[in-house]
């Protein structure tokens, strides 16, 4: 795939990401022991309901989580460090999420925490999620989470560039 593609790919995937979180807490769902409910206004709408995981949620109970009526999962594949040098790392718990949330008919999605700071960087993460994937089939797209806390490389980076 051509650096213009990945590009691309990245972007929309975030926007995507990123439009269903808006919607997600602009939304009046309830959460209770029973599963999740929807403001009136969904009604006529067809809702699916998803999360994403990582290590911190350790072994997740994923016949639980489809009883709750989780439809998707976005798992985190891997990660790089906040702080230099920039390395790719694989989550400690994929393996285990990837497996389970299949085997209990949920659809996958995976996302890669990335403090990128050059194309160079971005290509290195994308081969890597590619290599991990090893061609594992995915319900929805990857899609890559950029955050900048303060203090990382990434907002270091963000705060020097020009204009």
């Amino acid at each position: 795939m051509n650096t213009k593609k990945l590009l691309l790919t990245a972007v929309l995937s975030i926007a995507a990401l990123f439009a269903t979180c808006i919607v997600a807490s602009a939304s009046s769902a309830v959460v209770d022991s029973g599963g999740y409910s929807h403001a009136s206004k969904f009604g006529n709408t067809l809702v699916i309901d998803g999360i994403d995981v990582s290590e911190y949620q350790q072994q997740i109970d994923w016949a639980k989580v489809k009883r709750q009526g989780i439809d998707y999962a976005y798992i985190r594949v891997g990660f790089s460090y906040l702080a230099s040098p920039h390395r790719t790392n694989t989550d400690s718990y994929f393996e285990y999420n990837y497996k389970e949330a299949r085997a209990n008919d949920i659809m996958v999605g995976v996302y890669y925490y990335s403090t990128a700071t050059s194309p160079t960087e971005a290509q290195k993460e994308a081969k890597y999620v590619l290599d991990v994937l090893d061609g594992r089939e995915l319900d929805l797209p990857v899609a890559y989470d950029f955050e900048m806390p303060s203090g990382s490389r990434l907002t270091s980076a963000y705060n020097s560039w020009s204009s």
